[in-house]
């Protein structure tokens, strides 16, 4: 694939995932994916937001390999008090929660609960996450 049908695709599975379309994001996300260098720094956002489809499919296992990835890549290339590497703990975190793996979940969350309400991003995403449940 080269790298223009790589980004259209890509797009495709974005606006899929935008949608509400999980399956047809994952199928999407999975022809994208062999085609993203791990040590792009772009690499974390997409193995993230690949972990969404896949969580959003409850297809924990998978979505929490990807999480894992996307933290790999966020600390190779940002501090670790970066918001990026903040973002990919919180997220992983959620991700094990969903798994029903407090412990981990809570320790993962811990990490970024410190760094992230100094930031003030995470504050925001909270109340965010809130007001849509209502």
């Amino acid at each position: 694939m080269k790298k223009k049908e790589v980004s259209a695709k890509y797009e495709e599975a974005w606006e899929n995932f935008k949608q509400g379309k999980l399956e047809e994001a994952e199928e999407c996300f999975a022809e994208v994916i062999p085609h993203v260098k791990a040590e792009s720094w772009r690499a974390s956002d997409l193995y993230h937001e690949y972990a969404l489809v896949l969580r959003g499919l409850k297809k924990f296992g998978d979505a929490e390999r990807y999480e894992r990835m996307a933290l790999n890549v966020a600390v190779e290339h940002n501090e670790v008090t970066s918001v990026v590497v903040t973002f990919a703990r919180f997220t992983l975190g959620e991700t094990l929660f969903c798994q029903n793996r407090f412990s981990e979940a809570l320790e993962e969350i811990g990490r970024s609960i410190g760094i992230g309400a100094k930031q003030e991003w995470l504050l925001h995403f909270l109340k965010a996450k809130v007001l849509l449940k209502q």
